[in-house]
């Protein structure tokens, strides 16, 4: 099912509308976390690939360091518990990431809460990460890859880079799944407690992020479209114990959301095929500008980590032209 790519010197009719020149992009690949950003506000996806910033707030930092975990029980799965349950164990883990690490942020004192099951009150992440890797034995998942590496390249033109969290096969059919972490530093950071997460079998279906990853396995020649049956999130905050009665000491929910299988269409691969070619046109054209994105009605630009580049001076030459030229007819 799984097949070696193979890389040609000639582009294939369905590349077409779909790659960039080096002088058409900002960034040194395309990846799907920056399609993500773009379609959010394409000015900060020009300026973090400009710049070559990254995200090192608590949260992303703590998000990576799980994935790295999760990685590693599934490579490594003999001896991983006493091996995780050891500070030095994600004590070396995060020194190996200094570039994501937070400024002034202790990673010693956060290795050893990693280690201990008091500040999840009851479980531990290595705890859950164990928990989650016998949950996928016991409903039959047979593991196949963990962060499985897909790069589509062609010669003069940037390339498209990504990796999958974990590749299971089920019944004979490919199971994409990723690992979301959202939530669940809130006690890591003194902002609670870890935060329930819920997606319904229809929005994984249509989530963007893994669609592209299925987009990406299909026309790397990686795996055959048709094989792939569905998409799943693991939930790491969802595994932490409630604290509170009817239900005290249950998990918050389900630790591993399912799409509908069957539900992952040649239909909708061919539909975002055509909206990648939309976002890329757009970036070729250089058609960035702030769009204010906002969550729930409130606008995230106050929290934004690249927001003086946007807002920080009245108006730069960096700005679209016709906030320029705006900002020019205001100065008359």
């Amino acid at each position: 099912m799984i097949n070696m790519l193979k890389r040609k010197s000639s582009m294939p009719p369905w590349t077409d509308g779909l790659f960039l020149k080096w002088d058409e992009c900002p960034a040194v690949s395309i990846r799907q976390s920056g399609l993500s950003v773009f379609r959010s506000c394409s000015y900060k996806y020009k300026i973090t690939s400009e710049r070559r910033e990254r995200d090192n707030s608590i949260p992303a930092f703590i998000g990576t360091i799980i994935h790295f975990g999760v990685d590693d029980k599934y490579i490594n799965p003999q001896d991983w518990l006493r091996r995780a349950s050891q500070t030095e164990y994600w004590f070396e883990i995060m020194e190996n990431h200094k570039a994501e690490q937070p400024e002034g942020l202790d990673i010693r004192a956060l290795a050893y809460a990693f280690a201990r099951d008091d500040v999840l009150k009851g479980i531990s992440i290595a705890k859950i990460i164990d928990t989650f890797h016998q949950f996928t034995n016991a409903i039959g998942l047979e593991f196949r890859h963990s962060e499985l590496r897909i790069d589509i390249n062609y010669p003069g033109y940037v390339p498209y880079t990504g990796t999958i969290d974990l590749v299971f096969a089920f019944k004979g059919k490919i199971l994409l799944v990723d690992t979301k972490t959202s939530g669940i530093s809130n006690p890591f950071r003194g902002k609670g407690a870890p935060s329930k997460q819920s997606w319904s079998k229809e929005q994984l279906g249509f989530m963007p992020q893994l669609r592209h990853y299925h987009w990406m396995v299909h026309r790397a020649g990686l795996i055959d479209p048709k094989d792939v049956s569905g998409y799943g999130i693991f939930t790491p905050s969802n595994m932490c114990p409630r604290l509170r009665e009817p239900n005290k000491g249950s998990m918050k929910g389900e630790a591993l959301f399912f799409s509908e299988q069957g539900f992952v269409t040649e239909h909708l691969n061919a539909s975002y095929e055509r909206a990648l070619k939309s976002w890329i046109a757009r970036i070729k054209r250089g058609d960035f500008y702030p769009e204010f994105p906002s969550v729930f009605g409130k606008v995230e630009c106050a929290n934004c980590f690249v927001r003086d580049a946007c807002f920080g001076s009245r108006i730069t030459q960096d700005a679209p032209a016709h906030l320029v030229a705006a900002a020019k007819g205001m100065d008359k």
